[in-house]
């Protein structure tokens, strides 16, 4: 059956980020490969309401630097967080929802940019937003937009990565339920 209505899902995110070819300090490629790998649960509201999904979707960033660190993450400001924002002018980010009950019929999800916050003060979270503005499209299950806040592993700040950017480059980032800056979220 066909999902209708909105979910909203709040807990149990785990997955990651990857990226292909690895993110670097100064990085000159003009494809960047994203992909991302998410399960999660906690739903509640639509019709029927979903136990649990997961999300596999791939995009594509091309253009000048497109695995520069410094277009993926900005530095915070005193107490103003940092903003990058990332476009998929290559392909957007896209991919299905599997639900479960498997009963539910799956839905497809489509982003065409992402913002990635850094979060202000001494701990400097990363958040991935999807998307940067307004909400995402969604066809089949629980159409028609979407909206996901999904928060970095702790160890994986701003100045870790940008650490990791410098020494070998940044392959991965982990997506965890909560970290210092909140929860990760979904309405889907």
């Amino acid at each position: 059956m066909t999902g209708t209505g909105t979910t909203t899902c709040k807990t149990g995110y785990t997955g990651r980020f990857t990226f292909s070819p690895a993110l670097t300090a100064g990085g000159a490629s003009t494809h960047e490969a994203v992909g991302v790998e998410l399960s999660f649960g906690g739903c509640s509201g639509g019709s029927p309401v979903p136990a649990s999904g997961s999300y596999g979707p791939k995009g594509v960033v091309t253009g000048a630097g497109a695995s520069n660190c410094a277009k993926w993450f900005a530095p915070s400001a005193g107490t103003a967080p940092g903003f990058a924002v990332r476009n998929f002018n290559g392909a957007p980010m896209d991919g299905g929802v599997s639900w479960s009950p498997s009963t539910i019929n799956g839905s497809n999800v489509r982003f065409g940019s992402m913002r990635i916050m850094t979060g202000a003060g001494t701990l400097h979270d990363l958040t991935f937003i999807l998307p940067n503005v307004g909400t995402g499209a969604v066809t089949g299950s629980y159409a028609p937009k979407s909206h996901l806040v999904l928060r970095v592993d702790p160890a994986q700040n701003y100045p870790a990565l940008t650490a990791a950017c410098a020494s070998g480059g940044v392959s991965a980032v982990n997506i965890v339920p909560t970290s210092p800056a909140g929860s990760s979220t979904g309405t889907w």
